[in-house]
């Protein structure tokens, strides 16, 4: 006898298979070789990770990737979680001193993440979250995206500076943008009244643009708009005596030397944040968000909330972090912290964490309704069975759920700058733990080093700008001294 339970169950099993094939490694284990590699320093063993999961997410061959440094013709970079990908690799080829490649990797990313983070709104946040959050395309935590101009600004003051200027205006442009965005605010059609949650308004501003815009006004002779910059600078970043001495030097309360130039150098020490799996529960807070993108009447809502939800957690790998002591002509310097990237990365979760609960309360509502739908065209012959089935289903499929874990993990834990004011000439600035950097500096001009150093236990790369390299003489080895006869033994 023909069931007529099984078209419809098949038809359930499709839905249940789907949502069940969507599950895959969690994103925070896929980056993991890549990043123990980075994390002890190992560049080339990093960059052939990276260079795996991005021909791997291309289809691209590993070795076209490896010779054109990502940058083939052939390799997509929205293709997949492929411009995540991108960014670890514009990391390890600015850290190998490969300026253009990191710029040309940097800019892509920018452009492919921009454009898809302008496309979010609420519709769009509660879409394609049937199996998990890392279904939907990876958009970049905020601070993220105003650490690609950053990035991007230091590379090419190391390659020459031409847009470096540029670079810097956008991480404010940018900031501003995200800031004043209004997702999550919804307009009530009958009284015009704004409701719903704005997780933006509550982002603190960072000065690090404000600061590079001041740097780059100041390297093209225009003091009072570089005093202003600094000025921005030192409000968002909570105060550093090195952007006080920028400001007294802009402002003409204090001189440089006469005949000097500026180095300006920046240390990126430390492992900066990274995603890891933790879980939380459903607040009602998120439930009320979820109301607006999703009707959840059809679900228990108390069956909504009971199971914890795996979420994102930020992971602090390096918090206390020394800074850099420069010794120049006997003379100590050391370096203030402008940026603490773990510290953004925590506010600006915390801030978002409603809507993420919020999209997890949507997402198992659906897996609820499919359960139901599925132990209610078995339950027609079998009750007992229907009811095993809706309860089998359901554990199913939120049991493979994974938080969204991807983000860029070979960002430094801070940015530190100090600056120093050196006779014209050529310079070997001591920088610790045996670094050195040899520097030619020209009056009135300013001269970059660029310090990145994930690994803390080991020496860190130092990186000094294209037109202010200078490689000092290696020292004459000491003359051996023969005696004039040689004794009888």
């Amino acid at each position: 006898m023909r069931n007529p339970c099984l078209p419809r169950a098949a038809r359930l099993s499709v839905v249940v298979v789907a949502l069940l094939a969507g599950a895959c490694a969690s994103p925070s284990k896929k980056i993991e070789a890549f990043h123990v590699a980075w994390s002890a320093g190992d560049l080339a063993v990093a960059e052939a990770e990276i260079d795996y999961l991005i021909a791997k997410e291309t289809g691209v061959e590993q070795e076209i990737v490896k010779e054109s440094h990502g940058l083939h013709e052939t390799i997509e970079v929205d293709d997949g979680d492929a411009y995540l990908y991108m960014l670890e690799k514009a990391t390890c080829r600015m850290m190998a001193g490969d300026y253009d490649s990191a710029i040309d990797l940097l800019r892509g990313c920018r452009d492919v993440m921009f454009e898809k983070a302008d496309d979010k709104d609420i519709a769009g946040y509660f879409a394609g979250t049937a199996t998990d959050d890392t279904a939907i395309d990876f958009t970049g935590a905020d601070y993220e995206l105003l650490l690609i101009p950053t990035m991007l600004t230091l590379v090419d003051l190391l390659n020459g500076g031409d847009e470096a200027y540029s670079y810097s205006v956008q991480i404010g442009a940018k900031q501003e943008e995200i800031i004043g965005d209004d997702f999550g605010s919804v307009i009530d059609e009958e009284s015009g009244e704004e409701t719903g949650y704005k997780p933006r308004e509550l982002y603190d501003r960072i000065g690090i643009g404000a600061y590079l815009e001041g740097v780059l006004n100041e390297s093209r002779f225009a003091p009072d708009e570089a005093a202003k910059a600094y000025e921005r600078a030192q409000e968002w970043s909570g105060g550093a005596g090195v952007i006080e001495q920028a400001i007294a030097y802009n402002t003409g309360d204090a001189r440089a030397p006469e005949g000097s130039g500026t180095i300006h150098v920046f240390y990126l020490p430390g492992r900066g944040p990274r995603l890891l799996e933790g879980t939380s529960e459903v607040s009602d807070f998120a439930l009320n968000l979820a109301r607006i993108g999703a009707i959840l009447g059809a679900v228990d809502i108390g069956v909504v909330a009971q199971a914890p939800v795996p979420v994102p957690v930020v992971h602090s790998y390096d918090t206390a972090i020394a800074p850099l002591y420069v010794d120049f002509n006997g003379e100590e310097y050391t370096t203030e912290t402008i940026l603490d990237v773990h510290q953004v990365a925590q506010n600006q979760l915390d801030a978002n964490m409603p809507w993420i609960l919020a999209r997890a309360a949507v997402r198992r509502a659906f897996k609820a309704f499919v359960a139901k739908q599925a132990g209610d065209a078995v339950g027609e012959s079998d009750a007992l069975l229907g009811a095993l089935t809706s309860i089998a289903v359901n554990v199913a499929t939120t049991a493979t759920e994974n938080a969204d874990t991807r983000n860029w993990t070979s960002l430094p834990a801070q940015f530190q700058t100090t600056r120093i004011y050196a006779p014209e000439g050529e310079h070997v600035l001591d920088l610790g733990r045996g670094m050195t950097a040899g520097v030619r500096v020209r009056k009135g001009e300013s001269a970059y080093v660029v310090v990145m150093h994930p690994a803390l236990q080991l020496p860190g790369t130092v990186l000094v700008d294209v037109y202010s390299q200078y490689e000092p003489p290696a020292p004459e080895p000491a003359p051996v001294e023969v005696p004039e006869e040689i004794p009888e033994v």
